[in-house]
């Protein structure tokens, strides 16, 4: 695969208006208007349904419809998971290791991400940290 694997980070603007939302529209309108193949992993579906829940949004369902509107769903595997147990600097979260696990599992080349160390350990194993 040569495309983009999209984080929480990046989905979760497509649902609150912040400083990326525009950023995320246009970079995510620009791979579909080329038919790159936009991804993410199930992670992304729970993360984004517990921020929903945290901010008592309404009708979650929909919004997590809309939100992955356009993003392929890459069911979580035991390889991505081993991965994610061994992945990256100590620093890097657990949630973040099994994103990265699950780009590089997809042969993404390309990660959109608005968390920093996820897109530092990201570049430390030659996936490139969009924006």
């Amino acid at each position: 695969m040569t495309g983009l694997y999209v984080d929480t980070s990046a989905v979760l603007k497509r649902v609150f208006i912040e400083d990326g939302s525009t950023q995320v529209r246009e970079i995510l309108g620009t791979r579909y208007a080329r038919g790159d193949l936009v991804v993410s992993s199930e992670l992304t579906w729970v993360e984004l349904s517990r921020a929903l829940l945290r901010a008592q949004v309404s009708d979650v369902g929909t919004h997590i419809s809309d939100a992955c509107a356009g993003i392929a769903r890459q069911p979580l595997n035991p390889t991505v998971m081993k991965r994610a147990r061994e992945i990256g600097p100590s620093g890097l979260r657990s949630l973040d290791a099994i994103h990265l696990a699950a780009a590089i599992d997809l042969g993404a080349t390309e990660m959109l991400t608005f968390d920093h160390r996820l897109a530092e350990a990201a570049t430390l194993v030659g996936v490139n940290a969009v924006p």
